[in-house]
């Protein structure tokens, strides 16, 4: 139920290219195609003896200036994803303590110094990044070599860029709010928050795109008429 709402919120921002990597009962996603036929599928056939490494480096070939996302992830503020970022970063939200992976930031506040598990006056971290071209050509060798090492099939993902080769990076960090992304685990909760909040995310993601939005660099993306919102919410209402 959540990577539908995240897959809705990169077709309404016109990211097309979709890869969503599965595991266990990977079959059961087949189902989404019916919705979002663009999709396209990684299988991860390491997921039962291998730690989150094994799903980045399985799809190594598709970091180029790509977001990735964990699944568990409910997005109500669809301003987070933007189609155009021009800067490697993670989301993170700003908290005064946090028994969470969260991570601490260099002096001058630009970059990433760390990552911890529980912290003060910190970042928490969200499970969404973005990698430019650079970084995500040096994301996948960095992947490759650590995932193929002694022990390396052990590791999170994320400590690859962020501690065992953290010197080939300089992660800055995009900050919102908890209210903006939302983590969820139990089934019941998915439906009941599915049920209560549909419309109205609906709602959101069509205001968002029929304006236009400047980005930092001077960019410009024109707004989708009402008439190709409307096309799109159709579509994902069938």
């Amino acid at each position: 139920m959540f990577i539908y709402f995240l897959t809705l919120f990169l077709l309404f921002i016109y990211i097309k290219n979709i890869y969503i990597i599965r595991g266990y009962l990977g079959e059961q996603f087949n189902q989404l195609l019916d919705k979002y036929p663009t999709i396209k599928f990684v299988d991860n056939d390491m997921y039962n003896s291998a730690n989150n490494i094994s799903s980045v480096y399985m799809a190594r070939e598709f970091l180029d200036r790509c977001y990735i996302c964990e699944a568990d992830l409910v997005i109500t503020n669809p301003k987070i994803i933007t189609k155009y970022q021009f800067r490697t970063n993670y989301l993170g939200i700003p908290v005064k303590e946090t028994d969470d992976w969260c991570f601490h930031m260099q002096p001058n506040g630009r970059y990433i110094e760390s990552v911890s598990v529980g912290g003060q006056d910190c970042i928490q971290m969200v499970g969404i990044s973005y990698w430019t071209s650079k970084d995500a050509a040096k994301l996948k060798t960095d992947i490759e070599k650590v995932y193929l090492s002694h022990g390396g099939r052990e590791n999170y993902w994320d400590n690859v860029p962020l501690k065992i080769k953290k010197k080939n990076y300089q992660i800055s960090i995009r900050k919102c709010d908890k209210k903006d992304v939302q983590e969820h685990y139990l089934e019941d909760t998915e439906e009941h928050w599915f049920e209560e909040n549909h419309s109205n995310v609906l709602n959101i993601a069509f205001d968002d795109v029929t304006h236009d939005h400047t980005f930092g660099n001077g960019y410009k993306a024109k707004a989708l008429t009402e008439k190709q919102a409307k096309h799109i919410v159709e579509l994902i209402e069938k």
